[in-house]
């Protein structure tokens, strides 16, 4: 409960800034004035982006991705993303893997669900850096997101190839991880050592080809359709921009994203704000902006979880109950 309510006081204090000096009258203004059949429709495109997603994370769990059902990870994986909305820390990504591993007898186990999750999380930081360069040419980018980019791209890569390195050669990988945490006091080295290497798993798609290349082919649509999403959102205000802006306040959500708030609120704003303002839109426009795509990716999500717990025939206590079952474990 601390945790929540100082990740909730952060994230207000900085709404707050945001929005401290809006003209509301403007604000309100141009809310009465969005399209709303383009707003609907990026509700509905949010959830179909959920679907998208279980489709491409199936592949994460090579070679035994043919035996996950599509409508399973759909349910998880929008259950997830429900509880990320109203609880900090990304806590939906451990409970999506405990609910699927606890939902499929035998494979996938947690360790092994969780391994998909991480690398999932890794792949698509790659994404948003391939994204920052796409824009490069076509926006003026300041140059601390440029260097942030580059930074954040270099470090995930190495991981990558750290990871896969260890894959490759078992042994030897969990006998390096033994004699690094045997380093640290009163800690059970063996026992870390094998929880750490678990999560490794996924990893081992790096050495098929052709399952990289289907990942690849999931990720255009699962990233195009957020980019869509966006772009109908900021037509919705009768704003007359290329779908680039569209691609820059997903990279600008992306990294507000990675300070602690209860469904991004205060961060999401502030970054999304920031940027836009950075293409030249009036400031009040451009809250409004923002606030419309934080409720529409809000409540989108929240749909899709909602369809997961419905189909499961789960309420929000057991949803709870399995997220304090997964930070048990």
């Amino acid at each position: 409960m601390r945790r929540f309510l100082l990740s909730l006081t952060i994230g207000l204090v900085i709404f707050i800034a945001v929005f401290w000096n809006t003209d509301w009258g403007i604000l309100w203004a141009s809310f009465r004035n969005a399209n709303p059949f383009l707003i609907g429709l990026a509700f509905l495109l949010t959830i179909a982006g959920v679907f998208f997603r279980a489709i491409r994370w199936r592949w994460f769990f090579w070679p035994h991705h043919d035996r996950l059902r599509i409508a399973t990870l759909f349910d998880v994986v929008g259950i997830g993303y429900l509880v990320n909305m109203l609880f900090p820390a990304r806590a939906g990504d451990v409970v999506r893997s405990y609910l699927l591993s606890e939902w499929h007898e035998g494979e996938p186990t947690l360790p092994q669900a969780l391994s998909a999750t991480v690398f999932e999380r890794l792949f698509d930081t790659l994404v948003i850096v391939a994204i920052v360069v796409g824009l490069l040419p076509v926006l003026p980018l300041p140059s601390a997101l440029v260097h942030a980019g580059f930074l954040l791209g270099g470090g995930t890569l190495a991981v990558i190839l750290i990871a896969t390195v260890l894959t490759i050669h078992p042994e030897w990988g969990r006998r390096q991880l033994t004699r690094l945490l045997v380093r640290i006091p009163r800690l059970h080295a063996d026992l870390w050592a094998q929880r750490l290497f678990s999560l490794l798993d996924s990893f081992a798609v790096m050495h098929a080809p052709s399952v990289l290349a289907r990942i690849l082919f999931w990720s255009v649509p699962t990233w195009g359709l957020t980019i869509l999403t966006y772009w109908l959102v900021i037509l919705a205000f009768g704003l007359n921009v290329p779908p680039t802006v569209a691609a820059l306040t997903i990279v600008a959500a992306a990294f507000g994203l990675a300070l602690p708030s209860p469904g991004g609120l205060g961060p999401f704003e502030g970054a999304v704000t920031a940027a836009l303002l950075l293409v030249g839109m009036e400031e009040n426009i451009a809250r409004s902006v923002a606030l419309a795509l934080h409720g529409v990716n809000f409540f989108g999500l929240i749909a899709a979880g909602m369809i997961g717990l419905g189909r499961r025939g789960m309420g929000y206590r057991q949803m709870v109950a399995a997220m304090q079952h997964a930070e048990n474990r």
